[in-house]
């Protein structure tokens, strides 16, 4: 079995059966962006719940303390709706199997809701282009072998 580390280069992560690399990279990434500024109110963070299999990204203290929070269980996703925009790769979006609302919404001002897809921003600031391409393959990555590990 092929073991390599999604830390690595693109054809790399294609090819990893590192799970907890993978994931730890996503993460990793949305909170390096982001370290240091302070603003809890439009910040972005991020972190794995291992027992739930679920990326949580929130905006606020922590995932307990939050304005706004979404819960992605990753063997929920269908990495092949991972679209990315080409020109200046900005942001993608991902939806769940079969577009069945999974990911859960949470505001502490509005109602909960729940969706079938999320967009998720890589601003200019904080990612070069190959560093969105290996944040967005990273997470395709991870989708797949979350799958795999159920």
């Amino acid at each position: 079995m092929l073991f390599t580390s999604c830390r690595m280069s693109i054809e790399k992560i294609k090819e990893s059966d590192d799970f907890e690399s993978c994931i730890n990279y996503v993460v990793d990434n949305i909170n390096k962006c982001y370290e240091g500024s302070n603003n809890i109110t439009t910040d972005q963070k991020a972190v794995y719940n291992p027992s739930s299999k679920t990326l949580i990204i929130f905006i606020g203290k922590s995932q307990n303390d939050f304005f706004s929070k979404w819960e992605i269980p990753l063997s929920e996703l269908d990495e092949r709706t991972v679209k990315i925009d080409t020109n200046i790769l900005d942001f993608f979006e991902v939806h769940t199997l079969n577009k069945i609302e999974k990911i859960k919404y949470y505001n502490k001002i509005e109602n909960n809701e729940n969706s079938s897809d999320i967009n998720y921003y890589l601003p200019s600031y904080c990612y070069k282009k190959r560093d969105k391409q290996m944040f967005v393959e990273s997470f395709k990555r991870a989708i797949i072998l979350s799958k795999r590990n159920n």
